[in-house]
């Protein structure tokens, strides 16, 4: 599972969500791709649990438990190759 926090004021957000959604067509049925709001107000605890102080963020999860370190902010190769170990089996 990919953890991506997001919100609508973020510029990089918003220039990196076309990759995002490659990588999630790309690993279909192997990584699933959750978009996590960081403005809606229900959401405030999952956001500060996981200490998102910058945007975009990307958490990893495999297993139900973190995989690899976090990735903050507009990386491509880290998050693609992030995704990828994600991926194997």
């Amino acid at each position: 599972v990919v953890l991506d926090f997001v919100a609508g004021w973020c510029g990089k957000c918003k220039q990196i969500m076309p990759f995002v959604n490659e990588l999630s067509e790309t690993h279909a049925g192997e990584v699933t791709f959750v978009k996590v709001d960081t403005t809606e107000e229900a959401l405030a605890e999952a956001v500060a649990e996981h200490g998102v102080s910058v945007l975009p963020a990307f958490h990893f999860f495999k297993d139900g438990k973190p995989y690899g370190p976090p990735i903050m902010g507009y990386k491509k190769t880290p998050l693609r190759d992030a995704v990828a170990s994600l991926a194997k089996k």
